[in-house]
């Protein structure tokens, strides 16, 4: 079969023209990075001269094990680029591909009615371009990601989100807006990490043809635009692929006839200059190629690379031939006719609407106000956007499968040369045996399908590792499972929100708990808990110890894990892979903050906080959420964290600091005048969020019967927003159809979300530039609780202008956890932790609190129709008569209300009518309740018994203790445990970090230079963008600095070699050094004098070594 490709490619090379420069130019493979980034920048210069080439943005798909670079002109990775295709990620030099890109080919008639192939790509080498430069290929289209930013639309980052999509030719009507841009829904993310660009190929003047000249008649190429998403998932079953779906849209006005669909890829396995010794093979069976290193030797220092896959999933459909070609009993079925095809679309799950998310907002399956109803939702009938209809149906296309696949060496066709790649695009050939040991490029093809105005046709691929070839194969077999599902894979619970404070020898991280409610797209709400991970490196290397059966690694071992209280614990049943079984953690209940001691200060961490669910207990083990970093700007080892991940170095604080403080009455109440006896405790987690003399007030609700809630606001905060009013539909009637409720009737609504919800009632203003002040229910109305400002008077307040809001708000609101539970928002630094007491009698608090009295007693809610009354009371002893009680009994006491503070009537048992409290007598006291006094709590009291003497553990004798009766002036309390209601108040102030001048002076010794001396290297220094090899940067820190010094190194000779300005912020009094002098060369080793000089505190001196 390769003879037979052989020769058709040598057909092909004797009729070409000759090749224009832009392939005689590209730098040879073995060429430095600087030689391809000049071409580069000479080709892309050029290109900008023709428009739409500023439109390009780079993208970095790192959601797993796999890390890739890839563009939004259809590249994946990039020639002489190290970041294409790592794996594993977060290592260096183990990119295994030069260049990967999709094709499409279509063969028409041009102008001169002479038929030519269009061939467009977006290949960096051997792509299409004219001798001026312009690309005749594939081009980003505006409104695929936000403007001002140089990165591709990525689902976990929505600063590279455009605020409005672009629509004028996808009639989403504005939907996405704001959102993410999914393929099953507005912010449905189908993935851990989703990638989304559209490009189309209209610079492609190559010939004189114009897809639709009078509709469009600037527009060029075949008339082709690509949706192009891709999909990567956390799940350690997945963790090694990546996914990319194409979807071909034809805008053009004439049928194409014949057109191909197709991948270009170029593999490097072993490293970018290990190219030239690749083997692979092909599996007819599965449509998978795979490649390997001959020697399996990579380039440079001899590292052992795995397996390269990459397998062709999903092929065009073609619903014009009257035949059955993916052979599943239905004939031109389409994702296009507006039919359930295969009858699978179910209104009870499906029937979602065009957005294909359910409007249902709390589920409850009842109209409440909690619906956002679309178009189609509940109507019945399916709807193009809803699953299982149309688009959203995989099976609804009647695929043709792969028809071709080539092998060449690299350099023998080139994707420019358009009528050589038509013939191996058009072969029919399957080229299953090829060379071994060579560069090869593979190119796979799909067609040819007819393609109508409107017409969608897509395609899919994977690329995929494997430590061998067991290991390559099982995660064949995965992709396989994720693409029949329709790329529907359990999906990790969402990411928390971390934020990492660094101290002295120790990083405080603290998170949300938003991943708690989050539910997976197959198995609903399986949250189950959080596991913690450290590293020095971004791919956190060293913990990636976990092995399989076969010794292969393939999980990171946490520092820490917190779950559920919910009996899940262990090993899960089902295996994560060979051999292993996800830990699932001890029932030890969920924390959202951690303390990491023991650390070096000066070392720079990675952190990760994870959410994982508890996957399911017969088919598929738990995942876990994404832990990436984004490198920014690309290849410059300056990290950027994902909102679960976090980049901290520990150092100590300042000379002279005071940490923040606290104070105010956030005690647990446990005197006898407070109500609630619940704990509330405040710990200060974060010393740069905490606000300087700020007053705080915590208070309880328990209006709601059943349920308490407290509030937490902060006195001295007014928040300030700018923003403009905006226009929107919002719903206003609803009908009933299939005994449910949908969309009926809307109105265009002018408002604005501000910033924060949880607004103080009546704290809002509102003006606009003029500083014209607006009124409260004349010229708006306002949702308090939910943050949104309607206009009613349009007329005065206008939109899109804009308007500035001040108003309070609540930080934490009716917060139901007085659990003890942490789950509270971390705002301004603070941790607030309530535990609310239940209404119980406190045995333990309940004594005599005045006089010698040893009566002992026991407190329990009045046993004939007693309630238990949140209050506690005091038995007053007295010699004289005092009152009678409710049941007509003399007593020498009076029973006083402590909460209420007020004296109550009570029932007196006494035994021997004495009327004074004696063994076995019970104090009741009352409460009117329906006119009627009802006892609450009992008191019981009786002699204390005789003591026991123990010898050797075992009682030998009793000894009579003599009972002390209450006299005249003693006290009992009687003490309730009571939970808080709305006259509990706490309020409390904080204080920032400061720094004490008297403390500053006498620490100035204590500065000192680390690592002294400085050996070489040190354990400070970072890894040259990964754990992988090599030396970082030197670097050496002076600690224990004032907060504003200057510091002057000298040789022992007195040379100046170089000065550091120090000003940082309190909590680090650290300053590093680069070990380069003032001319910025590196210093020799040696011995070195250091001179700190802090402006109205002091000076010190001191020197450290620098040796081999």
């Amino acid at each position: 079969m390769h003879r037979t490709i052989t020769l058709l490619i040598m057909a092909i090379t004797s009729l070409l023209f000759a090749q224009d420069e832009w392939i005689t130019s590209i730098p040879s493979k073995s060429a430095p990075a600087s030689e391809w980034e000049a071409w580069r920048a000479r080709r892309d210069g050029l290109a900008k001269s023709f428009g739409r080439h500023d439109e390009r943005r780079e993208g970095t798909h790192n959601g797993n094990r796999i890390s890739t670079v890839f563009y939004n002109y259809g590249s994946i990775g990039q020639p002489s680029n190290s970041r294409s295709l790592v794996w594993p990620a977060g290592t260096s030099n183990r990119d295994y591909a030069f260049e990967f890109g999709m094709l499409v080919a279509g063969e028409i008639v041009d102008k001169n009615r002479q038929r030519r192939h269009i061939i467009s790509d977006g290949l960096d080498t051997g792509g299409d371009r004219s001798t001026q430069g312009a690309v005749w290929g594939w081009e980003p289209k505006s409104g695929y990601a936000r403007p001002g930013q140089s990165y591709i639309a990525m689902s976990h980052q929505p600063s590279t989100w455009p605020a409005a999509w672009a629509h004028v030719d996808d009639n989403h009507d504005g939907k996405f807006d704001g959102a993410w841009w999914g393929e099953y829904g507005v912010n449905v993310i189908t993935a851990d990490q989703e990638s989304f660009f559209v490009m189309d190929d209209s610079t492609n003047a190559e010939f004189l043809y114009w897809p639709d000249p009078i509709g469009n008649p600037d527009r060029r190429g075949l008339g082709m635009d690509v949706r192009v998403r891709g999909y990567q998932w956390a799940h350690t079953l997945a963790q090694d692929c990546i996914f990319f779906i194409y979807d071909v849209r034809y805008v053009g006005a004439d049928t194409i006839k014949k057109v191909y669909v197709g991948m270009y890829g170029d593999p490097h396995i072993g490293g970018a200059d290990d190219y030239s010794d690749d083997d692979g093979f092909y599996d007819t069976k599965l449509d998978m190629v795979y490649g390997w290193d001959h020697d399996f030797r990579g380039s440079p220092d001899g590292w052992r690379p795995g397996y390269l896959g990459y397998k062709f999933l999903e092929s065009p459909g073609e619903p014009y031939d009257r035949k059955d070609n993916d052979e599943d009993g239905m004939v031109d079925e389409s994702m296009q006719n507006n039919i359930d095809d295969d009858h699978d679309w179910d209104p009870r799950f499906d029937d979602v609407g065009a957005d294909g998310v359910d409007g249902d907002l709390n589920g409850n399956g009842i109209q409440d106000g909690m619906e956002s109803w679309d178009r189609g939702e509940r109507d019945g009938v399916p709807t193009p956007g809803e699953p299982n209809f149309d688009e959203k149906d995989l099976d609804e296309a009647d695929q043709i499968g792969l028809t071709s696949f080539s092998v060449f060496e690299y350099g023998t066709v080139w994707p420019s040369q358009d009528e050589d790649t038509w013939r191996l695009m058009v072969s029919g050939i399957i080229d299953s045996t090829f060379d071994q040991t060579k560069d090869n490029v593979f190119m796979y093809a799909s067609g040819p399908v007819q393609m109508a105005r409107g017409d969608s046709r897509r395609f899919s691929i994977a690329l995929f590792f494997g430590y061998d070839i067991q290991d390559l194969y099982r995660n064949a077999r995965t992709i396989q499972d994720i693409y029949d599902a329709g790329y529907r894979f359990a999906k990790a619970p969402n990411k928390p929100r971390l934020t990492a404070v660094p101290g002295d020898g120790k990083v405080t991280l603290y998170w949300d708990s938003a991943a708690e409610d989050s539910r997976d797209p197959i198995y609903g709400k399986d949250f189950e808990g959080y596991a913690i991970y450290r590293g020095t490196d971004v791919g956190f290397l060293e913990a990636f110890t976990i092995t399989d059966a076969l010794g292969n690694p393939k999980m990171w071992k946490p520092i820490a894990r917190f779950d559920l209280k919910n009996g899940i614990r262990g090993p899960h049943k089902i295996e994560t892979t060979t051999g292993i079984h996800y830990y699932q953690g001890d029932d030890t209940g969920l924390v959202h903050s951690f303390v990491d001691s023991g650390l070096v200060n000066g070392q720079r961490y990675f952190y990760a906080v994870v959410s994982y669910d508890r996957g399911d207990s017969l088919k598929i083990a738990p995942s876990e959420c994404t832990k990436s970093f984004f490198e920014d700007p690309p290849n410059s080892g300056n990290f950027v964290p994902d909102v679960n991940t976090a980049i901290v170095v520990p150092q100590a604080p300042v000379a002279g600091y005071e940490p923040p403080r606290l104070f105010g009455a956030i005690q647990p109440t446990q005197n006898e005048d407070g109500p609630g006896t619940g704990l509330v405790t405040v710990d200060l987690m974060d010393p740069k969020e905490i606000r300087d003399g700020h007053r705080y007030v915590l208070t309880f609700d328990d209006s709601t019967q059943g349920q308490t809630v407290f509030n937490l606001y902060d006195r001295d905060l007014v928040e300030r927003d700018t923003l403009q009013l905006k226009r929107r539909w919002k719903y206003t009637r609803w009908e009933n159809v299939n005994g449910a409720p949908r969309p009926a009737d809307s109105v265009r609504v002018v408002e604005v979300n501000l910033t924060h919800g949880r607004l103080i009632v009546g704290s809002l203003t509102v003006t606009n530039r003029q500083q014209t002040a607006f009124i409260e229910d004349r010229d708006y109305a306002v949702s308090y609780s939910e943050g949104r400002v309607t206009v009613l008077d349009t007329m005065v307040m206008r939109p899109n202008g804009d308007y500035i809001f001040h108003y309070n708000r609540q930080l934490i609101s009716s917060s139901p956890y007085l659990d003890g539970s942490d789950r509270n928002p971390y705002e301004h630094g603070l941790k607030v932790v309530v535990k609310n007491d239940s209404l119980l009698a406190d045995g333990r608090r309940s004594r005599f609190i005045t006089g010698r009295c040893n009566y002992q007693s026991i407190v329990e809610k009045y046993p004939n129709s007693g309630v238990a009354y949140p209050a506690d009371y005091r038995i007053e002893i007295s010699d004289k008569f005092q009152e009678k009680s409710v049941n007509a009994k003399a007593a020498k006491f009076r029973v006083y209300n402590i909460t209420e503070k007020t004296y109550v009537p009570f029932v007196f048992f006494d035994v021997n009518n004495d009327s004074t409290i004696g063994d076995q007598d019970k104090v009741v006291p009352t409460t009117l309740i329906n006119g009627k006094n009802t006892g609450t709590w009992q008191v019981r009291f009786f002699l204390h018994a005789d003591s026991v003497i123990y010898r050797n553990g075992v009682p030998v004798d009793t000894v009579a203790i003599p009972p002390i009766a209450p006299k005249a002036g003693d006290v009992y309390l009687i003490a309730v445990r009571k939970p808080f209601s709305w006259r509990d108040v706490f309020t409390f102030q904080t204080m920032t970090s400061t720094v004490r001048e008297e403390k500053v002076r006498s620490a100035l010794s204590s500065i000192a230079v680390v690592p002294n001396p400085y050996v070489s290297a040190s354990e400070f220094e970072r890894q040259p963008r990964t754990q992988a090899g090599g030396r970082g940067d030197r670097i050496l820190y002076f600690i224990h600095l004032p907060a504003t010094c200057t510091i002057r190194i000298y040789t022992v000779s007195g040379d100046h070699v170089v000065t550091l300005e120090h000003h940082a912020g309190l909590e680090d009094g650290s300053q590093a050094w680069d070990l380069l002098n003032k001319d910025r060369l590196d210093i020799a080793y040696g011995v070195y004098l250091y001179h700190v000089e802090a402006p109205g505190v002091g000076e010190y001196v001191g020197k450290f070594a620098v040796i081999k």
